[in-house]
């Protein structure tokens, strides 16, 4: 199982949400905007869960996208991205790229997170584990 093809079918899946919005990507360089918002996302693998004696395991994380918005306006626009974001990774999909198939196991959690310096923050938490196909 390729962690890289989880890490794409997750991305692709991300930046397909309309309307489009600058992303920072995990050490990719990214200078945000002045006064505009930005996301960006970062992925945590869980220990990888064996469920026989074979080589074969189910590969868990979460995938974390970090809302910044422009202080002094309201969090309406953070929370209607946060909403898409929930809308595009709905509990049970599947998300296929190459031999892995990576599945959404539960509701997207939205998070508020302490502002940072002028951005106001939501965090979107996606939980996934994935599969090889067989």
């Amino acid at each position: 199982m390729s962690i890289d093809a989880i890490r794409a079918s997750l991305q692709i899946a991300l930046d397909a949400i309309m309307p489009p919005i600058a992303t920072a990507w995990e050490d990719v360089a990214f200078t945000p905007a002045s006064g505009m918002p930005y996301q960006s996302m970062s992925i945590a693998f869980a220990d990888p869960e064996n469920n026989d004696s074979s080589a074969a395991y189910r590969q868990g994380g979460v995938m974390q996208v970090t809302l910044r918005y422009p202080t002094g306006v309201g969090p309406a626009a953070a929370e209607e991205r946060a909403i898409a974001i929930r809308a595009a990774f709905p509990r049970g999909s599947t998300l296929t790229y190459g031999e892995v198939q990576t599945i959404v196991e539960t509701t997207p959690a939205i998070v508020t997170a302490p502002t940072e310096g002028d951005r106001m923050v939501r965090i979107v938490r996606v939980r996934f584990y994935a599969n090889d196909l067989i």
